[in-house]
């Protein structure tokens, strides 16, 4: 989680936890920061991965479930996003000594068509809207 990005609304992080042990092929999850045009790996057609998220509302005081989705996607980043530990540590062992931030040959690894291989999903639906919010500093007054 980086410092300066929010999650705009809940997520059910122990519900993604729990997608993950069911669903092996999933490695990484990334929350979108902007709206965008999904890329899909390998096409025009995504793998969709549904799990049940439980939601609850102070407005209310009630939990609801919800049906969550993830689809698999072609794109990597280093915003908020959920991974298997022990992946990230084959993964970036894999990379080397880098005199960058790892995110460049990670993304060069999805422009090589090894999204699949890596297991790369994000959260929500391709139209949803984004999930995570910058905090700008350079905007705020006090």
């Amino acid at each position: 989680i980086q410092h300066d990005l929010t999650f705009r609304k809940d997520i059910d992080h122990t519900a993604l936890v729990q997608a993950m042990k069911v669903h092996p092929e999933v490695n990484y999850i990334r929350f979108k920061l902007h709206a965008e045009r999904p890329r899909f790996c390998g096409g025009k057609n995504a793998t969709h991965i549904q799990f049940a998220s439980r939601n609850f509302s102070t407005d209310t005081n009630l939990t609801t479930v919800e049906t969550g989705n993830l689809y698999e996607s072609a794109k990597y980043s280093d915003n908020n996003h959920l991974v298997r530990f022990q992946w990230y540590l084959n993964i970036i062992g894999r990379l080397g000594q880098l005199r960058r931030a790892p995110e460049d040959p990670m993304q060069y690894q999805v422009g090589k068509g090894k999204c699949r291989e890596l297991g790369l999903y994000t959260y929500g639906y391709p139209r949803d809207p984004p999930v995570l919010h910058h905090l700008d500093g350079r905007r705020t007054t006090g």
